[in-house]
């Protein structure tokens, strides 16, 4: 599997950029259930949820048995088992007043079942880590949601730089609820994951979350009479709660520039300034100049003291090369293959050959790539090596392999 970012298809038109999933649990599983199911997929559209989900099996043992809980198999067949005629029922339901439909399943048999009913999948956290099991969803071609609440650094990691174009991981907790110190949403930017499946009670955590880069946010609901012993119900929404939910989110995706060039400067207009050089009025607080007349003073800077200025700015870069290389080293700064030592042959290798990536998020190479990792305090989740410019080009040649090592082995 090569690395790719998902990709949300079919996304609603409009200015809504985040899919937010109404995850009905089984808080519908009481008294007349198809009409409580019916009223949740009416709360869902009215609240501006994108999608109403279901979670179903066929075989509450065998889910039981392979999340290794025989002791909640009762709990399970209680409100996970219903006849699958539900959910077409639902699903016509859901396509009458126009939100998508969406069925978690649990075991692989019920697959061919789930899949003529859905435009997208989800796989909770227990199941996750069946690597057999999410195989065989990517490979229906779905675009798969998965939760990544049980997984380790390592696992995470690993799974964020090689997963398929069909896979949209989320940042998820297992705890129910899960209180809001425990949220950790940095881990949407720090891993790359593109949403987030909220168990906590807040009705801000969804429009924080995706300031944090959230494409796609799931989050738990129910019904103003649902039960109090119910199992989700505590971490689960009412009406009210869900509505202000997404509203928040829709607020802060306002927030966001649509375009990332477009610069605001409306609020500078209260500074009524002009260019003591050119005459023109500017809308920064340096009263002496305007933007193009400091380019120009610069320019002309530059022509008459060439010499001093590429000196200074090589030092200055000198400098900050060799504090991200040792950042990145291990003791002394050297190449981690062959081990020179000279500064001007050193630079920093992609172990994971993520670097194209990287250097198109970061920006120009060089100097101004050692200036996005000093101003983001080194991060050692990069996976970064020092390497000689020798051995980081024969890797490049022989397939992630140095020529040193080769002769090594030899």
């Amino acid at each position: 599997m090569k690395r790719g970012g998902a990709t949300m298809t079919n996304l609603p038109a409009g200015k809504s950029r985040v899919f937010v999933i109404a995850e009905a649990g089984s808080t519908w599983r009481f008294g007349d259930d198809l009409k409580n199911a019916i009223r949740m997929i009416e709360i869902a559209k009215q609240s501006g949820a994108n999608a109403f989900k279901l979670q179903w099996t066929t075989n509450a043992t065998l889910m039981a048995k392979r999340r290794h809980a025989l002791e909640l198999a009762v709990m399970y067949e209680r409100y996970l088992e219903y006849p699958y005629e539900w959910l077409i029922l639902l699903k016509q339901k859901c396509d009458d007043v126009g939100i998508e439909f969406m069925v978690t399943g649990y075991i692989q048999q019920d697959i061919p079942m789930i899949i003529p009913l859905i435009k997208r999948a989800k796989i909770s956290s227990f199941e996750a880590a069946d690597s057999a099991f999410v195989a065989e969803w990517l490979s229906t071609k779905k675009q798969v949601i998965l939760s990544t609440g049980l997984m380790s650094h390592d696992e995470l990691w690993q799974l964020s730089l090689n997963r398929p174009n069909n896979l949209t991981l989320l940042h998820c907790v297992s705890s129910y609820p899960c209180p809001a110190e425990e949220l950790n949403l940095n881990c949407i930017r720090s891993y790359r994951l593109d949403g987030f499946s909220d168990h906590s009670t807040s009705t801000y955590s969804g429009g924080l979350a995706v300031l944090f880069g959230a494409k796609v946010i799931e989050k738990h609901c129910r019904l103003i009479d649902t039960p109090e012993d119910n199992p989700d119900f505590q971490h689960s929404l009412s009406p009210d709660q869900l509505h202000s939910y997404v509203r928040n989110i829709r607020e802060t995706e306002t927030l966001l520039p649509q375009d990332k060039l477009k610069r605001p400067i409306r609020g500078f207009l209260r500074y009524k300034v002009w260019c003591s050089k050119c005459g023109k009025q500017t809308h920064t607080k340096d009263k002496s100049s305007c933007q193009d007349c400091k380019k120009l003073y610069l320019n002309e800077y530059y022509k008459k003291n060439r010499p001093r200025a590429l000196a200074y700015a090589r030092e200055i870069g000198q400098a900050k090369k060799l504090e991200c290389l040792s950042a990145y080293s291990r003791g002394i700064v050297k190449c981690a293959c062959c081990g020179e030592r000279e500064i001007a042959f050193l630079t920093l290798d992609h172990m994971n050959n993520d670097g194209k990536w990287h250097r198109e998020t970061a920006g120009p190479s060089g100097y101004g790539f050692y200036a996005h990792l000093r101003k983001r305090g080194y991060p050692q989740n990069l996976n970064l090596q020092v390497m000689c410019f020798n051995c980081n080009c024969g890797r490049r040649v022989n397939k992630g392999t140095c020529p040193h090592a080769i002769k090594a082995i030899q």
